[in-house]
């Protein structure tokens, strides 16, 4: 055989094996990613644009992205375009840890279920739910939560023109389907209503309580208040439950209390959207031992020990047995410090330890 086959064997060894390590580290990352679905509609086609839907979408989708997740983004979306991008958001989130799935727009709830209203919607036929809208529970069906966690936010509870349409559908004559004597009996409401689920690890902020309308936006902002204390505590570290304390007294101070955030979670576990909160290593070292006492004049010198040396004004304990005393550094120089105890309650004695506390991250 050949030097030159040789060579062009283990080449193909070689890559053979580069092309599976490659494989099998893409499959550990996308397994490993977080995923968004995030979705903005402010062009209704046959009711007046909103504001500020636009930008709270591309607000949580550019913060999310920030913080590693991958996002699929829809401004605009029709009921088709809607559904399509929940079923690959879907699809997605069974690969992944966390999925997040982000709503902006109009919604509306119909006989106890929660609909997002896409923007081709017009709602004036009597089947119009089920053609023109999409139902929060298309997201959140199937999901049993054992080993995924699902994050739903629903800024969707804006002072809704659709809601006479939908109203004036009641009493409609059913032709299809239904006995005729049957009628259609829509009670609709101002905002959204509880989901019902019993599924695990699953959690869903709605922008305020059921039933009540959310501010669109406020005068200079171009953010709804919702979707602006969202965006602005998403980078932060904290438990997501944390994170939608700190947003809903936001979202209440800033609309007077008239709006308030509501959550309702499964979450077994905690979910970080940015990343776990820095660790830090508390260690207790001595850093010097008692020399002499001047209680007439309020000091203690001790002699520095160890590698670690207190700084001016930090905090040192004196061990005195089983108790200690707390103390203040107020001159260090060469090998001795003097400290100032906060109490003179124990006897201080020679060749007593002195600690200090050290924070490593």
């Amino acid at each position: 055989m050949s030097l030159l086959l040789v060579l062009r064997k283990c080449s193909w060894v070689w890559l053979l094996f580069l092309i599976l390590t490659l494989s099998l580290l893409t499959s550990s990352a996308i397994a490993s990613q977080q995923v968004a679905l995030v979705i903005g509609n402010s062009q209704y086609q046959h009711v007046e644009a909103l504001q500020n839907t636009k930008y709270d979408a591309e607000g949580v989708a550019g913060k999310l992205e920030s913080v590693g997740f991958d996002v699929i983004k829809l401004l605009d979306a029709s009921v088709d375009q809607q559904r399509n991008a929940i079923t690959v958001f879907r699809e997605r989130l069974k690969q992944s840890d966390v999925g997040l799935f982000f709503y902006a727009g109009h919604g509306i709830a119909i006989n106890g279920s929660n609909y997002m209203i896409p923007v081709d919607a017009s709602l004036t036929t009597k089947n119009a739910a089920d053609l023109e809208l999409v139902k929060v529970d298309s997201v959140v069906s199937g999901f049993d939560g054992s080993k995924q966690k699902l994050l739903v936010f629903l800024d969707a509870c804006r002072n809704n023109p659709f809601i006479e349409r939908v109203s004036a559908l009641s009493g409609v004559e059913v032709s299809r389907g239904l006995a005729l004597s049957k009628k259609i009996k829509m009670s609709t409401e101002k905002g959204l209503s509880r989901l019902e689920s019993g599924n695990q690890n699953l959690f869903v902020a709605f922008a305020t309580q059921p039933g009540n309308f959310a501010v669109d936006g406020i005068a200079g902002e171009t953010n709804s208040p919702f979707s602006k204390a969202l965006i602005d505590q998403m980078d932060q570290k904290l438990e997501v439950r944390e994170l939608m304390t700190r947003v809903r007294a936001s979202v209440a101070e800033k609309t007077n209390y008239k709006q308030i955030p509501w959550e309702q979670n499964s979450l077994l576990e905690p979910v970080f959207l940015a990343g776990f909160p820095d660790t830090k290593k508390i260690q207790t070292l001595q850093v010097g031992t008692v020399e002499s006492v001047n209680t007439a004049w309020g000091f203690v010198v001790a002699k520095m020990v160890g590698d670690k040396r207190p700084d001016l004004g930090d905090t040192v304990k004196i061990e005195l047995g089983e108790r200690t005393i707390d103390a203040t550094v107020k001159k260090v120089k060469d090998s001795k410090m003097s400290l100032a105890p906060s109490t003179w309650n124990y006897p201080i004695d020679q060749g007593a330890k002195v600690s200090k506390e050290f924070v490593y991250n």
